[in-house]
């Protein structure tokens, strides 16, 4: 058995001495970034977003409706006066509209103004609890974010999803089998987080496997109790049968392909190929590298992403632009800054830009890797493993 290459994660130290800012630059930053997404994106953040789907499935959760189109069709009418269509249809598991019970019991508005004050605090949470960056730049970085703008514009849940993220590279030494469960709750989105089962192969995490194995089981108790034992049947059929609008959109392999073809087949080579790479990076690094990998890959082959799920490469752009490489730390800081997101609603070749951007984050891996290995063999005097 080989041994894991270890690339140590070092604080963004290299981030904060290229910015050089003070208390009052972060601020004035912070408070600038806020302003321009507002003015580019303002008007959204009043809208009701996407959210009465969630809404609809806290209300008929317990029923066997669901995921009944017309019954959602009904609450969301009878909580907005109108319905999005059947691409926002109640269809993610049982557990997560169980969840949302308490927040389906309230007035649809107030339900959605609860929902984003918690989608605040997650994300305060998540700047807090950021392990490898100053918080005040973790915070500058998600003020800048287009992506962060989006999660609240849309009233998505992404900003839980980190605050899991922040919780899990933090305890992740100390308490695997806890963290494992922590991770387990990512399936609240899980087609994002597909790849994270070769984590623990790759790596042989078996106590994080072990809890993470412990979470799902006790989700899917919860999804079969609220919802029967059929409700994977009926999900996958809301999920095969609802349309995916401006697929041009997408920052993933489908968002790459959709110009060409909209052929399941290339994308699941694609994919086959993008998880095989993902593996490889896994195997040879440490956990932190590793769940860069899984994070990076997972976004590729979800067949379904938004720009406002790229919110989940915040941690990712962190950990490797703050590895003291100015090149690194160059296209990180690109990849956090609006710009490249602002591209994709452009379709078309700009839109490519900012998916080969997100590729480029697994040759960006491997590079930091490589550069690791040469030093440790500089300094030891080792031959270490090949890492292709």
């Amino acid at each position: 058995m080989h041994k894991i290459l270890s690339a140590p994660v070092r604080p963004a130290s290299f981030l904060e001495t290229q910015l050089n800012l003070s208390l009052k630059g972060y601020w004035t930053g912070i408070i600038v970034g806020l302003f321009i997404l507002f003015i580019f994106g303002g008007k959204q953040l009043f809208q009701v977003g996407e959210y009465f789907p969630l809404y609809a499935g806290a209300r008929l959760v317990g029923t066997p409706d669901l995921y009944d189109k017309t019954r959602n069709r009904e609450e969301q009418i009878m909580a907005i006066g109108g319905t999005g269509g059947d691409e926002l249809i109640y269809s993610r598991p049982p557990f997560v509209a169980a969840f949302m019970v308490p927040l389906g019991k309230l007035p649809y508005h107030a339900s959605v103004l609860t929902f984003q004050a918690l989608s605040f605090l997650s994300l305060i949470g998540f700047i807090l609890l950021w392990p490898n960056s100053n918080r005040w730049l973790t915070a500058l970085i998600c003020a800048w974010s287009l992506p962060m703008a989006f999660v609240f514009g849309f009233v998505r849940e992404d900003t839980l999803l980190l605050l899991m993220l922040a919780l899990t590279f933090r305890l992740y030494k100390e308490r695997p089998v806890i963290t494992g469960i922590l991770m387990s709750l990512l399936g609240i989105k899980f087609h994002l987080f597909l790849l994270l089962p070769l984590l623990f192969i790759g790596q042989r995490r078996w106590r994080m496997a072990a809890g993470f194995a412990t979470g799902c089981a006790a989700l899917l108790g919860i999804s079969f109790a609220v919802a029967g034992l059929d409700w994977p049947v009926r999900m996958a059929e809301v999920i095969k049968t609802s349309t995916i609008p401006l697929q041009y959109l997408l920052p993933n392999i489908r968002g790459i392909l959709q110009s060409v073809t909209d052929k399941l087949f290339p994308e699941v080579i694609l994919g086959i190929i993008v998880a095989a790479v993902v593996l490889r990076l896994i195997s040879r690094s440490s956990f932190e590298y590793g769940m860069c990998a899984a994070l990076v890959g997972s976004l590729l082959v979800s067949h379904h992403a938004g720009i406002y799920d790229c919110a989940l490469l915040i941690p990712v752009l962190l950990i490797l632009g703050g590895n003291g490489e100015a090149k690194s730390a160059t296209w990180c800081f690109l990849l956090l800054s609006p710009a490249p997101y602002a591209l994709l609603s452009f379709g078309s070749i700009p839109g490519l830009l900012l998916k080969f951007g997100i590729v480029s984050l697994l040759a960006l891996i491997y590079l930091q890797l490589a550069h690791s290995r040469t030093w440790t063999q500089a300094s030891t005097g080792e031959l270490p493993y090949p890492l292709v």
